[in-house]
């Protein structure tokens, strides 16, 4: 009687062992998933192009303007005997222009600024000066600094401007007689080095 007591009891224990493993073997084939990994690549952002140039050159990489020519022209009433509208000598009586463009190549707006455009230093202050204009060259006044946002793609003109005056009045005093000493020694007037700057535009602040 024990000994099949021991059975029932063995193959009873047999039948669990034989359950249990069946149903580990459900459940394992229950939490089975698929698994995939892979490297992605090729992820890219186009930077915005920075391009100001002031007369075809890269403001970044200096310009030089020796051997500059300038316009000239007669003040009204007042004849040099130089030409007039075209290439010439800078004398009393004349005003000049030499005319720049300024483009922003670049796909951001730029504010751009120019500071330091000042009268020669070899020029006397008596019936010499210059300035910076816009569009439209000016034979007197104005500013001799600029600053001007320019959109992209876009571009501007600036004019480059000096005046020389004319003075009737003779003898010690008079314009002509300060200045006589620039015809006399000076070949050519050297204007002062100016600083041209270009920055990203920001939106004006609410």
């Amino acid at each position: 009687m024990n000994k099949t007591k021991k059975n029932g009891f063995f193959m009873a224990a047999c039948l669990m062992l034989v359950v249990t493993m069946l149903a580990t073997c459900i459940v394992s084939g229950t939490l089975a998933m698929f698994y995939s990994k892979g490297t992605v690549k090729g992820l890219t952002a186009t930077v915005a192009k920075w391009s100001i140039e002031f007369n075809g050159s890269s403001i970044s990489e200096g310009i030089d303007l020796s051997g500059l020519s300038w316009t000239i022209e007669d003040e009204p009433g007042i004849s040099t005997g130089l030409p007039d509208s075209g290439e010439g000598y800078i004398a009393p009586g004349t005003w000049g222009y030499a005319e720049f463009t300024i483009e922003n190549n670049g796909a951001v707006d730029a504010d751009v600024e120019i500071t330091g455009f000042e009268m020669p230093s070899d020029a006397t202050s008596g019936g010499f000066s210059v300035c910076i204009a816009k569009d439209t060259p000016v034979s007197s006044g104005g500013e001799t600094s600029f600053s001007e946002r320019i959109k992209a793609g876009e571009n501007i003109t600036i004019y480059f401007c000096y005046q020389w005056l004319y003075d009737d009045e003779k003898g010690e005093g008079s314009y002509d007689s300060d200045d006589f000493d620039m015809g006399q020694s000076v070949t050519d007037l050297i204007f002062s080095d100016f600083t041209i700057t270009a920055t990203q535009a920001k939106e004006a602040s609410d």
